[in-house]
């Protein structure tokens, strides 16, 4: 790896017109407490109040509709009966203390989207899931980020999650933009490295928090940063001619 910043190296520079940020360890972070809680206890829990039943006949209704170990909520609040507000309520209630936020995410997210990029969501979260987390960060709420584009993930993006670099493929053609103009951000080597770059996505920033360097060019080709306040001060907003 090549150091940067302490040593006195200016940013790298990056050109784009749309960044996608994944969630999980880059904008929150489990807390302890996360492992008190589930999202399929809060829906188990959410569906029996809804519709005045116990929780097993809760838990059948719901195994009988859709998997949600797979599948996202959001197409099926009518068939479980349950008003979407009413989840939201649900996970609102414990998603405060089962995660929080990074700071220096949300200063990058706002800085970026403030001088015109798209930003969208390239994450295992589903699109409530995503609402809720981003909300924990003071990026939104029930109806979504003011910041984002779009807010998508998971089998929303790709049948198969974000386990292949056809999520990626997929996540370009809703963004409607090509590879070279993405930035993506990311914590994981493998999922947000590696299967961004196999997909075309040769700009990608990856948090390391604990690293003594500002900023380190990873040999695998990923811009390492201690701080995502880094970010807005290595992009430059390409013109729509260039996109």
């Amino acid at each position: 790896m090549k150091p940067g910043g302490l040593s006195g190296r200016s940013l790298p520079s990056l050109r784009a017109g749309t960044i996608f940020f994944d969630i999980d360890e880059t904008i929150t972070t489990a807390t302890g407490k996360a492992a008190e809680h589930s999202i399929e206890a809060t829906l188990i829990r959410a569906v029996a109040r809804a519709n005045g039943v116990g929780e097993e006949e809760a838990k059948d209704r719901i195994r009988n509709t859709f998997d949600p170990e797979v599948e996202p909520v959001d197409a099926y609040f009518a068939a479980l009966g349950l008003d979407p507000r009413v989840l939201w309520d649900a996970l609102m209630e414990w998603f405060p203390a089962a995660f929080q936020p990074f700071p220096d995410a949300g200063e990058a997210i706002r800085d970026l989207h403030g001088r015109g990029f798209r930003l969208f969501t390239c994450t295992t979260n589903s699109n409530l899931i995503c609402r809720a987390k981003l909300a924990v960060a003071g990026l939104g709420g029930y109806e979504g980020s003011p910041c984002f584009v779009q807010l998508v993930g998971g089998s929303e993006v790709h049948p198969a999650g974000k386990s292949t670099p056809a999520f990626y493929e997929n996540l370009l053609r809703i963004a409607e933009t090509s590879p070279r103009e993405v930035v993506h951000v990311g914590d994981d080597p493998h999922l947000d490295l590696a299967l961004a770059r196999a997909a075309g996505i040769t700009q990608v920033v990856l948090p390391a928090r604990e690293q003594e360097q500002d900023w380190v060019a990873g040999d695998d080709g990923g811009v390492y940063v201690k701080s995502l306040c880094l970010l807005p001060g290595m992009v430059t907003k390409v013109s729509q001619d260039e996109q």
